[in-house]
């Protein structure tokens, strides 16, 4: 400028006797005193995400990542994770299909002669049906027999 040099804004270099700053690509910064476009670089990917040759890219399915990483972990067998997950903690069994249920390690089979899953579901409804018209014919006994104790009132 006319008054003298001017320190370049964040995100910016110039190189020796220049007008004005220049921009580093998009995703990118310069290190303390950059000259050239060459110093720029990308800045340590966030949680959840790793470096490319273009910039970070969030982690997949299944995988997550610590800051600056680059490359995602894969989450232990088994188990599964969303999009962008940023640790092993964000990893988990998928839920058990029918004939088998939930241990510390996984989905482990019934054993012989047990079931689990949506037939357990049906069985429960099923009982609870059952009780609820035992429940019903109960109430119209007591009001039957009610209903006897006062017939020879009527009379």
């Amino acid at each position: 400028t006319d008054s003298g040099c001017q320190q370049c804004r964040e995100k910016t270099f110039s190189g020796p006797g220049a007008s004005s700053c220049t921009s580093c690509p998009e995703g990118m910064v310069p290190a303390t005193g950059s000259t050239s476009k060459d110093d720029c670089y990308y800045a340590p990917c966030l949680a959840g995400t790793f470096m490319t040759n273009t910039g970070c890219q969030q982690c997949g399915d299944n995988t997550f990542s610590g800051p600056g990483a680059s490359s995602c972990t894969s989450c232990p067998d088994d188990k599964t994770s969303p999009v962008g997950s940023i640790s092993i903690d964000n990893c988990y069994y998928v839920p058990c299909s029918a004939g088998s249920f939930m241990t510390d390690d996984g989905c482990q089979q019934c054993r012989e002669n047990t079931f689990s899953g949506p037939v357990l579901v049906l069985v429960v409804l099923m009982v609870w049906f059952q009780l609820l018209k035992l429940l019903h014919v109960l109430v119209v006994l007591m009001a039957w027999f009610q209903l006897l104790d006062l017939l020879p009132l009527m009379i």
